[in-house]
């Protein structure tokens, strides 16, 4: 069995859109590492251009950040939400495994509904946690190549008014 499968198998139907959340935040974060690195070495080339390409690219560039950064924020916010969506349906089947029956004979049913209920939290969770704090690392990095990019404008527009 693959370690997809008894993801899958463990945390029930929750397991599917938590996956799908692990998925496109690990994309939006690469995303914005790799254009973050990419912005980061082609910064100084492209504002040593004319005066309306720069000012034109440092606005593309503002305008660009603020998409990713509001993904990758709401994704990082719905992973554990889920988990507790998780949570919720594991105890929900842990309830309906003692409806009509004696607590001890149904103790199978107990503890499959616990541990789905406990692993889809802890998913939720494992996916959240590193993606907050590289979400907010990339945040950090970004608030300083925009300190950098004001900077260079104010070189330009000093430049400009000699």
């Amino acid at each position: 069995m693959t370690i997809l499968t008894e993801v899958i198998e463990t945390g029930g139907w929750v397991s599917y859109p938590l996956i799908l959340v692990a998925f496109l935040l690990s994309y939006f974060l690469a995303l914005r590492f790799f254009h973050l690195k990419i912005l980061e070495n082609s910064q100084l080339l492209t504002l040593k251009n004319n005066y309306f390409t720069s000012k034109l690219w440092v606005f593309e560039r503002q305008m660009a950040r603020g998409f990713a950064k509001n993904i990758v924020k709401n994704l990082v916010v719905v992973a554990p939400l889920l988990g507790l969506l998780g949570t919720v349906v594991g105890m929900i089947e842990t309830f309906d495994s003692l409806d009509g029956q004696h607590m001890y004979s149904s103790s199978g049913g107990i503890a499959g509904g616990i541990s789905q209920a406990m692993f889809t939290t802890e998913m939720g969770l494992l996916i959240s946690i590193p993606g907050l704090l590289v979400s907010r690392w990339l945040e950090r990095k970004q608030n300083i190549l925009f300190t950098q990019d004001q900077c260079h404008i104010a070189k330009l527009n000093r430049m400009e008014n000699i």
